[in-house]
């Protein structure tokens, strides 16, 4: 059966407040805009997801949440607090948690776990791509034959990248501007 891993970074959040800890940070207005312009975007491509699961940090929660109601998603978003301050590996753990009714998966997280993820699980990542991931930067897998608990290293086509800057652009073209 064919699966599709969705990992996104949170959208841009907002550090004017010094009093907030690391995952109290909300989002700023660009987070508050990039996060449905990228969930539009996702939803012209994979449809709605089955499952979605995000940090508890509050900026991956406001994410998930925008991004939800962009995809059409109903079902309550899990929060996962393992994947605050976290490593790959534990993200793997969470990911080979997941039933094997779900086909679509949507994580929301923090760098630079998605970045280390991508080369960790891609089995076709372009060597020239860069490393960076920006926020509420997307990246889009597929596997055959592999269940979620069964996720490792170099099985997954990378089928996409996207970043609200490259939605833009490439908005701005079909507009021809």
């Amino acid at each position: 059966m064919k699966r599709t891993l969705v990992l996104m970074r949170h959208a841009k959040s907002d550090w004017s407040n010094p009093s907030l800890g690391d995952s109290e940070r909300t989002l700023n207005r660009r987070g508050r805009n990039d996060a449905p312009l990228v969930g539009n975007f996702m939803y012209d491509l994979i449809g709605t997801p089955d499952q979605i699961i995000c940090s508890d940090a509050v900026r991956a929660r406001e994410t998930a949440k925008l991004v939800a109601e962009s995809l059409k998603y109903k079902q309550n978003i899990i929060i996962e607090p393992q994947l605050y301050d976290s490593y790959p590996s534990v993200y793997l753990k969470v990911i080979s948690n997941v039933t094997d009714n779900v086909k679509t998966l949507l994580i929301v997280g923090h760098n630079p776990i998605i970045e280390q993820l991508i080369s960790i699980l891609s089995a076709n990542r372009p060597k020239d791509m860069s490393d960076h991931m920006s926020t509420a930067g997307v990246v889009c897998f597929t596997t055959e034959d592999y269940s979620w608990s069964d996720i490792e290293p170099g099985v997954w086509d990378m089928k996409w990248l996207a970043t609200p800057k490259l939605i833009k652009n490439k908005q701005a073209k079909k507009r021809g501007l």
